[in-house]
């Protein structure tokens, strides 16, 4: 929108349960220089809002924005720059796409200020109510907007708490259920085990070891339930989505990013397994010596002396 910020009020009847109107859809290309169609479309009205979306390398070529304004002489046209417009179905360059929308009752208002700075944005908010509050008495309807919004973001935020605290409390009894499954397993593992192997114990690092295990398994269920499934998930629909409404080669370059992301993070996990294998034992080291010492104090205080 170029230096300045810019608002819309539709003001019209709003007994009505909807809005009547009429939308119609054209673009522009820089190479050919011609509108998609020709004559531009016969909506213009005081009623009518024209929203355009086109390339920063076009805001220097006056030709499309002079055919908008003698096409809409009467309506309000907005716009503003992108990094690629879309077109339908298709992604495209150095275009402009613009919609052209005549409402049946209501009324288009503009209202615009400038934003030299982020500082004075408070200044310019305050610009646009006036200049929203002299456009008439209705303005209540405006407001219901960001107050909507508002609430249904404090909603949404309450709702992303709840649904958490739920899934813990779900799958509680599984992660623990499994976790206490795989303990007690070693347990009877161990005291199935030789005389020698308890004679040779190393009971500190044991139980570090088998401490670590638990938790691995909480982390795994974890993983599994609430991030992996939950991202295939999500893939999928994004691919399908990319193929479907838009061309199929979205979803194949996504599926190859995808891929080389999945490839390098393996290969690094894979590498950095060594290194996380080595800290493990040196942390066991420390409980190892420090709780057989205590076990075998007897031991320890006679060969000290």
């Amino acid at each position: 929108m170029g230096d300045g910020g810019r608002r819309i009020r539709r003001q019209g009847n709003l007994a009505k349960e909807l809005t009547p109107m009429h939308l119609t859809r054209f673009s522009y290309a820089r190479a050919s220089a011609r509108w998609s169609v020709d004559p531009l479309p016969a909506l213009d009205s005081p009623a009518t809002l024209v929203i355009a979306f086109g390339a920063a390398e076009l805001r220097d070529d006056d030709r499309p924005f002079a055919d908008l304004r003698r096409a809409f002489p009467r309506s309000v046209v907005i716009g503003c720059s992108t990094a690629g417009e879309i077109d339908g179905a298709r992604g495209v360059d150095d275009s402009i796409t613009a919609a052209a929308i005549r409402f049946e009752h209501t009324r288009v208002v503009l209202a615009k200020a400038r934003l030299p700075t982020v500082q004075a944005s408070f200044q310019a908010g305050t610009e646009l109510a006036d200049q929203l509050r002299r456009g008439g008495d209705d303005l209540r309807a405006v407001l219901v907007v960001p107050i909507g919004l508002l609430l249904a973001y404090g909603a949404l935020r309450l709702s992303t708490t709840l649904l958490t605290e739920l899934r813990e409390l779900i799958f509680a009894k599984a992660t623990e259920g499994a976790a206490r499954s795989i303990s007690l397993q070693v347990f009877r593992q161990l005291h199935a085990l030789s005389l020698r192997f308890h004679l040779e114990r190393q009971t500190g690092g044991m139980t570090r070891d088998i401490e670590r295990g638990t938790r691995a398994v909480h982390s795994l269920i974890s993983y599994s339930l609430y991030s992996i499934i939950p991202t295939l998930i999500e893939v999928a629909l994004v691919l399908t989505l990319l193929a479907v409404k838009f061309d199929a080669w979205f979803a194949w370059i996504t599926l190859t990013a995808l891929v080389f992301y999945i490839a390098f993070t393996v290969t690094v996990t894979n590498w950095r397994t060594q290194f996380r294998k080595q800290m493990n034992e040196l942390d066991s080291k420390p409980p190892s010596k420090a709780i057989d010492s205590l076990l075998n104090y007897e031991t320890v205080k006679y060969y000290n002396h």
